[in-house]
C-alpha cells in the first residue's frame, strides 16, 4: 500500500532547493544538547524539517509534481535584530535572507549567520559570531513550516497570517507559531513581514552573567522579504 502523503508540511516540491538550506551541520534537537537537556526533559519536540524534505525526495523527482508556477521565490530579503540591554543597544542586519513560499502555504527560509552587519564595533561582531553563535559550527539559521491561515495569493491585498514551523538557530530547533502579514502586490509579487522575539537561551546561546547588562537575554527580530513567481 502506498504511504499517505504528509499534509501538515507539504514540502515535497522544495527538495530542489535543499542545497540552499542544507548547511552540512544538521540541526540538533533541543533535547540532545547536553547543556540544556535537563530543561527539556519533559518536552517532546518534532524532528527537524530538513529530514521531512529529504524523505519526500522520491515524490519530488516526479516531473508532474514540481511546477515552477506553484511557488514564489525570494528576490530580496532582510532580517534585522535588536538587543536592548540596560547598558547597551546592539543592532545588526542581513540582506541575504533567501527562501521559497508555495501556493500550498509551505515555506522554507534560510540566512547565513556570517552575513550580519552592524553591531557597535568589529570586535563585538566577531564575539557574537565566534563565541555566542559559533558560526563555524552552525553557519546558517532556518525557518521551515506552513501558513496556518491560507490567504488567496492570487488576489492583491494585505492579509494577517500566522505561521507554524521549525526555527533552527545555533543548531537547536524549536517549533514556533509566529504572527506576520502577507501583502499580495498588483504585479503578483508577495511581500512578507513579521516581528517577533527570540529568547537566546531557547537555542542554546548562553550569555555570561557578566555580560547581561550589555546583551539582552531575548532579541527582537524583524523579517521582510519580497518573493515572485519564477518566469
Amino acid at each position: 500500500m502506498r504511504p499517505k502523503p504528509a499534509t501538515m508540511y507539504p514540502l515535497a516540491s522544495l527538495v530542489v532547493f535543499l542545497p540552499l538550506f542544507w548547511t552540512g551541520q544538521p540541526a540538533v534537537h533541543a533535547k540532545t544538547r547536553p547543556d540544556i537537556q535537563q530543561e527539556e526533559a519533559s518536552e517532546n519536540k518534532p524532528q527537524p524539517h530538513h529530514r521531512r524534505i529529504a524523505a519526500s525526495s522520491q515524490s519530488a523527482e516526479n516531473p508532474g509534481v514540481n511546477n515552477q508556477d506553484d511557488r514564489f521565490l525570494s528576490t530580496s530579503g532582510r532580517i534585522d535584530f535588536v538587543s536592548e540591554a540596560p547598558l547597551e543597544s546592539i543592532k545588526a542586519w542581513s540582506d541575504e535572507l533567501r527562501g521559497v513560499l508555495e501556493f500550498t502555504g509551505a515555506f522554507a527560509f534560510s540566512v547565513s549567520m556570517s552575513s550580519f552587519e552592524g553591531f557597535n564595533s568589529g570586535l563585538q561582531r566577531q564575539h557574537f559570531q565566534e563565541n555566542y553563535l559559533e558560526i563555524s559550527r552552525f553557519p546558517k539559521a532556518s525557518f521551515e513550516g506552513h501558513l496556518i491561515e491560507r490567504p488567496d495569493l492570487s488576489r492583491p491585498g494585505t492579509y494577517p497570517v500566522r505561521v507554524r514551523g521549525q526555527l533552527t538557530i545555533h543548531g537547536v530547533t524549536r517549533e514556533r507559531i509566529l504572527p506576520g502579514s502577507i501583502q499580495v502586490m498588483p504585479d503578483k509579487s508577495v511581500k512578507l513581514s513579521a516581528t517577533f522575539d527570540i529568547p537566546l537561551r531557547d537555542h542554546g546561546v548562553n550569555i555570561p552573567k557578566i555580560m547581561h547588562q550589555k546583551i539582552a537575554e531575548s532579541v527582537r527580530v524583524a523579517v521582510n522579504a519580497r518573493l515572485v513567481v519564477p518566469s
